[in-house]
């Protein structure tokens, strides 16, 4: 069975998805799976074709990943942990979907049984862009060249596809916003690519917000830039350049915080009005000051720990027990805390953890500093989960979004699991224990392509 897909927009798919295969095929392949289990686990499943109802009735089909929904019904129904490992790794050729990548000619460019190495192959391939027709093209012109300084996009489409000359979609066109500050307003361009008008849109989104909030964003501009004048803050403006790129990374941040709903396209006026209201009712100064003091006290502590291990670095040298990887070891700990893009992930919530995860580093060092050997006893129970971290790539943005998602909750949950170990009478939300961050990681395994944790 084949699945074509458009080379220009091949990014915008996801192997979960395809793990279904069709109706027809499914309980053959969900059977075959089963079979394919460790002894351990299979036996406990029979009779298999049993057990294939059970979690075929179940699960939500076509939805996610297809092994994740198994996994998740088994753990139920039986009360057994099934990791991705677990799975048999090579099946029937026609229990596969077979992928071919076409370009906006219509001619076969790339096949083959896995998506994500499929995507990786044709990175050099040069895309050549199908045209819409006359009647798509006045369409879209009617909305070019043109200024606006408010949501007034009725009619427009946020998607138009594009066609081949058999008539097969061949990629899409997408509606997108670019801000233009000279002129006080937002213009209007159609991008093929995806990823780029999701960036521009964010921008021109929140410019239109902050259109709307001229008075309040002017004094906020002018708070978050007075903010970064203290000692704490030179690590920012040292690492973006200057105070005034600071201020204006720091200001997107506070606006990406106060308007979250749909930026990565152009949001419907329900929408748009809905943010409106909900940011007037909250008052968008005030709460803005909120968020930038957040970020503030953050750096604060941020300072106060990278104080803390210059002066403990110095009483181990003056002890002659200093060691250079042990600390570097340390300031590796707080880039991983407080990375240097922390400002670009928008992400609050994890951002007001962060002074809590700094003040259990500084506990660490302190009792490092009295007994070294205790310290690394218990950082043996953290070697296990960081072997699996290091297995992940470094960047994996471009992952499907389940996988993302996924991956940044092992990651938060080995941070609150390190604070357990090494700084346990700090209090939290939650408690993390290494049962749960196994489960996590299952969970890690079960939706990210294969190649991405084995």
């Amino acid at each position: 069975m084949t699945v074509r897909i458009p080379l220009d927009d091949v990014d915008n798919f996801s192997a979960n998805s395809f793990e279904w295969l069709v109706p027809g095929l499914i309980r053959e392949k969900v059977t075959l799976l089963l079979k394919g289990l460790p002894k351990r686990i299979r036996k406990h499943l029979i009779p298999i074709n049993n057990s294939v109802d059970l979690l075929l009735d179940d699960c939500e089909h076509y939805k996610g990943s297809l092994y994740l929904a198994l996994e998740t019904g088994i753990l139920k129904m039986f009360r057994l942990q099934v990791g991705r490992s677990d799975w048999p790794s090579q099946l029937p050729a026609h229990l596969q979907m077979r992928y071919l990548l076409f370009d906006a000619q219509g001619r076969e460019i790339a096949t083959g049984r896995e998506l994500q190495k499929l995507k990786g192959s044709i990175d050099s391939v040069p895309g050549k862009k199908a045209a819409p027709p006359q009647k798509t093209r006045k369409n879209l012109e009617r909305w070019q060249n043109k200024l606006f300084t408010g949501w007034d996009f009725d009619g427009l489409e946020k998607r138009t596809a594009l066609f081949t000359k058999d008539k097969e979609v061949a990629g899409y066109l997408y509606a997108t916003l670019h801000m233009e500050t000279n002129r006080g307003g937002v213009t209007i361009s159609f991008e093929s690519d995806k990823k780029k008008s999701s960036q521009c849109n964010r921008q021109g989104t929140l410019y239109l917000y902050q259109l709307h909030f001229k008075e309040q964003f002017k004094n906020l501009k002018k708070y978050c830039h007075t903010s970064l004048s203290g000692p704490s803050s030179f690590w920012l403006a040292n690492l973006l350049g200057n105070r005034q790129e600071a201020s204006r990374t720091l200001v997107d941040f506070v606006m990406s915080c106060l308007f979250t709903r749909d930026l990565e396209s152009i949001p419907e006026k329900a929408i748009f009005e809905e943010e409106i209201k909900k940011v007037s009712t909250m008052g968008m100064y005030r709460k803005g000051q909120e968020i930038c003091d957040t970020v503030l006290q953050t750096l604060r502590k941020r300072k106060e720990l990278a104080d803390h291990i210059s002066r403990f670095a110095s009483l181990a040298q003056k002890s002659k027990t200093y060691n250079k990887e042990r600390y570097l070891e340390y300031d590796r700990l707080t880039e991983e805390i407080l990375p240097r893009d922390f400002l670009s992930k928008n992400d609050l919530s994890q951002l007001e953890s962060c002074p809590r995860f700094f003040q259990a580093l500084m506990i660490r060092i302190e009792r490092a500093h009295v007994s070294l050997q205790k310290d690394n006893n218990k950082a043996q129970q953290l070697t296990p989960h960081l072997q699996k971290l290091a297995s992940l790539p470094a960047d994996f943005s471009d992952m499907p979004r389940e996988c993302r998602e996924a991956i940044t909750q092992y990651k938060f949950m080995l941070a609150e699991f390190r604070v357990a170990v090494f700084a346990p009478e700090l209090p939290g939300n939650t408690t993390v224990s290494a049962k749960k961050l196994k489960q996590q990681w299952q969970a890690v395994q079960s939706i990210c392509p294969c190649n991405v944790a084995a």
